[in-house]
C-alpha cells in the first residue's frame, strides 16, 4: 500500500538475525546502494551531506549543540563530501534484520533512511577496520553525534567527546 508517501508493508515471519548474520548481506546492500543513486530526497529529512552543503545550516543544527561540536560534525563531513550518495537505511545492525521464513533476509525499521553518504551503510555492514577509511569513521560518528543529540543525549555527549579527541 502506497498513499501520499505513505507505505505499508507486508508483516515479515521470520527468525531475528544474530550480530554475526549482518555480513551475510553486505552484497545486498551494496546492490541496494547501486539501485538508489537517484532516488529523491525524502522530504523532511536531511542528512550530512545536506547540512554541511548547507548555506545556513543553523536551521538544521539540534537546539543547545555547542559551536565547537558542531564545527566538528561539519568538519568531518566537508572532509568525505565526494564520497558516492544514494538512499540509506541508517540503521543496519542484527535488531532490524529478520531471516524471513523463505531464507531471505529483511530489512526492517527504516525510520533513519535518508539521502546520504552511502558508506554509512557500509560501515554497518562491513566494519573491516583495515578497508575502512578514518575520515568515513569520523564522519559516521559526527553522523551518531548529531541524530543522537535531541533523542539521546547523554550518548550524544559521550560520543561527541570522542569526536572532539580525534576520534
Amino acid at each position: 500500500l502506497n498513499c501520499q508517501g505513505w507505505t505499508c508493508e507486508p508483516w515479515v515471519e521470520g527468525r531475528a538475525f544474530e550480530p554475526g548474520d549482518v555480513l551475510a548481506i553486505r552484497d545486498r546492500v551494496r546492490q541496494f546502494h547501486r539501485l538508489t543513486k537517484c532516488v529523491p530526497y525524502r522530504p523532511g529529512v536531511a542528512g550530512a551531506m545536506d547540512i554541511a552543503l548547507s548555506k545556513s545550516p543553523g536551521t538544521l543544527v539540534p537546539d543547545n549543540m555547542p559551536r565547537e561540536v558542531l564545527d566538528r560534525c561539519l568538519l568531518s563531513w566537508e572532509a568525505v563530501s565526494g564520497a558516492s550518495v544514494g538512499a540509506v537505511h541508517g540503521d543496519i545492525n542484527a535488531g532490524n534484520l529478520i531471516w524471513s521464513e523463505d531464507g531471505e533476509p529483511a530489512l526492517i525499521d527504516w525510520d533513519e533512511a535518508r539521502r546520504d553518504y552511502r558508506f554509512f551503510d557500509d560501515l554497518q555492514v562491513a566494519p573491516s577496520a583495515d578497508r575502512n577509511k578514518p575520515e568515513q569513521l569520523r564522519a559516521a560518528l559526527a553522523w551518531e553525534v548529531f541524530s543522537c543529540w535531541r533523542a539521546e543525549p547523554e550518548r550524544a555527549h559521550q560520543l561527541a567527546d570522542d569526536l572532539l579527541n580525534g576520534g
